[in-house]
């Protein structure tokens, strides 16, 4: 099922840049981590979202970057179109998106809870 995609508008290095941004799923899973696709010119990745990280301060430790988020760019892509990694987005980038997206969703009032199965 494919969500109605929503447009931020980031600064990234001194330079405007809007980014399209799709939910990937209806539900947090249980760490609280929410899939987007996120697209911005020829670059695009899925970036997965904490959305129960509190902490408003930039994450300054790896191990603070795997709570903050996660993100996996498509390899298919990278090998099809990207000739180079100035067209991937950077881990610094990464932050600004996850931020931007996060603070989207609380502006919006969007709650996600999470989805669990007993089995």
């Amino acid at each position: 099922m494919s969500m109605v995609p929503f447009f931020l508008e980031l600064e990234l290095d001194n330079k405007p840049l809007i980014i399209a941004v799709e939910q990937l799923q209806n539900f947090a899973d249980v760490d609280g981590y929410c899939r987007y696709d996120i697209t911005a010119a020829e670059r695009r990745a899925v970036v997965y979202v904490n959305l129960e990280y509190e902490d408003l301060q930039l994450p300054v430790s790896p191990q603070d970057l795997e709570t903050y988020y996660e993100a996996i760019h498509y390899p298919e892509q990278a090998q099809a179109f990207i000739t180079d990694d100035d067209e991937l987005f950077s881990t610094k980038e990464f932050n600004v998106i996850a931020a931007a997206i996060r603070q989207y969703n609380r502006e919006a009032g969007m709650s996600f809870p999470e989805f669990n199965f007993d089995l």
